[in-house]
Formats: structure tokens, C-alpha cells, sequence
């Protein structure tokens, strides 16, 4: 059976010098990631895309959505802030054209 084919969902961790330390990428987005993602959603309508308990939940989500091949600790150090939250609406957009 052939793979899917999506188009890669993109996060690169930097250094303290803005180089790039590691390029991380998944194409397939699970079913739980979904509902993950869902969740994450209400947080964000609970308290705003400003709040710490936001900015906690889709920190949490982008590890998870790795696989845990990252972690929490290298997020806070080296992750651009865009990257985090477009992998966050990346996922957020599949899951929109289900109903399409």
C-alpha cells in the first residue's frame, strides 16, 4: 500500500545564534492529533491566544504532534514563535477541509 502524500508539516529548532539545530517534519496528522487539536481550540476561546494556559496547551500539542521527538525544553529555547503556531493551524486547516 503506497503512502499518502501531504504536504510536510514544518518546525526548525535554532540555536542561541539563530542557526539551525534540527529540522523537524510529519506529513500524516493521526486522528488524535485532531481531537488534540479541537481541544486546544476551546482553551484558546476559553482564555485567549495570549494566555499562558494557551501558550501551555499548544506547546503540548506540537510535542505530541512530533511524536515527542521534541520536548517542551528545546521548544522554549529554540523554536520561532510563528513555526510553533503554524504547525498548530497546519493541523487546524486539515482538519477544517474533512467537511469539504
Amino acid at each position: 500500500m503506497d503512502k499518502p502524500v501531504f504536504a510536510p508539516i514544518c518546525l526548525t529548532l535554532y540555536d542561541e545564534n539563530d542557526e539551525t539545530v534540527r529540522d523537524l517534519q510529519k506529513s500524516v496528522v493521526c486522528w488524535g492529533m485532531m481531537k488534540q487539536a479541537l481541544a486546544v481550540g476551546k482553551i484558546i476561546q476559553q482564555h485567549g491566544e495570549d494566555s499562558p494556559e494557551t501558550v501551555d496547551a499548544i506547546t503540548a500539542f506540537v510535542c505530541r504532534f512530533y511524536d515527542d521527538k521534541v520536548t517542551i525544553a528545546e521548544l522554549d529555547r529554540g523554536a520561532e514563535l510563528r513555526e510553533v503556531m503554524a504547525v498548530y493551524h497546519a493541523v487546524m486547516r486539515r482538519a477544517g477541509a474533512l467537511g469539504n
